[in-house]
């Protein structure tokens, strides 16, 4: 991604420059997804998000390990429901879960298309950025820790058919 410069938007582009440089770490339709830990699952399956998607039968979780706090593990995950269960057409769940000494502990609940862990960590954990997009359409947010779980820090939609949104995100827009 390029850097996007527009008055008004440089802080929030040089925040999503910032992340987006780094490589993709978890894409909801990878195929190559694992079926994440029992414990870690619990976690997921025990919160009120996944109510719905229980009510819809998607009991079965998909994932990749990931390393929340950049020391060069990879005991913590990040999830989705497998074969694209009760996903919307450009989203799915996306649910991050983190190792404790006790078992697992679910510090995001989120929707998208991937997330990206980034390299600045807030509270002793990395920033996240999830994205999703239409061929009319783009979102972006970055998510920081607060010390129990991850919250909105900032965010940007694109419309992709105004002409003012491309012009100030031509990173995204690309006409």
């Amino acid at each position: 991604m390029r850097k996007a410069i527009a008055t008004g938007w440089f802080g929030l582009s040089t925040i999503f420059v910032a992340t987006a440089c780094l490589a993709v770490d978890f894409v909801a339709e990878d195929p190559a997804l694992l079926p994440i830990p029992k414990d870690a699952a619990a976690a997921v399956h025990g919160d009120p998000s996944f109510s719905d998607f229980r009510s819809s039968g998607c009991e079965k979780l998909v994932g990749k390990p990931i390393d929340l706090s950049g020391s060069g593990g990879s005991s913590d995950w990040v999830a989705t429901t497998a074969d694209g269960c009760a996903w919307g057409a450009a989203t799915a769940p996306i649910w991050v879960i983190r190792r404790n000494s006790t078992g697992y502990a679910l510090v995001l609940k989120s929707a998208g298309a991937d997330l990206t862990v980034g390299k600045t960590a807030r509270h002793g954990l990395r920033h996240l950025a999830v994205a999703a997009g239409t061929a009319g359409w783009y979102s972006e947010v970055l998510l920081k820790y607060d010390g129990t779980k991850y919250v909105e820090a900032r965010s940007r939609y694109v419309d992709l058919s105004n002409a003012d949104d491309c012009r100030k995100n031509r990173d995204v827009c690309r006409r």
